[in-house]
């Protein structure tokens, strides 16, 4: 290994358990970091200015995938179950004998109520894309498509 590749390595596997989500492996700014260098390829401050290897990069990308997939089932689903339980207008398990049992169906009337407008928005136009060059060299690109 070249010098330093070892060391990241290293640092990249210690204490990670892949599929646990590590606010820790967030990209974060360069500014103040010494013996490090901004690798603007993956977002990390890697440590000296040596490339990844193919190992490296793909443990980093797998890392990824991992926390994308626990971020989901940890912080999202949750809130997604609790929405559509509102939207089928479900029980909210708190009920009391004796009381009423009604539950609005509000969310599921709103969005219903919405949603026509919504499609007309996402589907109406006669352009489903639109480039705009940014610059010169990018006119001929864009006036071919």
């Amino acid at each position: 290994m070249v010098a330093g590749q070892e060391e990241r390595l290293k640092m990249a596997t210690q204490g990670i358990k892949p599929g646990t989500y590590n606010p820790d492996l967030i990209p974060q700014s360069a500014e103040g970091a010494q013996n490090t260098s901004y690798n603007d390829e993956t977002g990390y401050l890697t440590p000296y200015n040596v490339p990844m290897t193919e190992e490296e990069f793909r443990y980093v990308v797998f890392q990824a995938i991992e926390d994308a997939g626990t971020y989901i089932d940890s912080y999202l689903a949750p809130e997604r179950e609790r929405a559509m339980s509102y939207y089928l207008g479900d029980a909210f398990g708190n009920e009391e004998d004796g009381r009423s049992q009604v539950v609005l169906t509000e969310v599921r009337d709103t969005v219903l109520a919405m949603l026509p407008s919504l499609l007309r928005i996402f589907t109406g136009g006669d352009k489903i894309l639109e480039f705009v060059p940014r610059g010169p060299e990018d006119i001929a690109a864009v006036a071919g498509l």
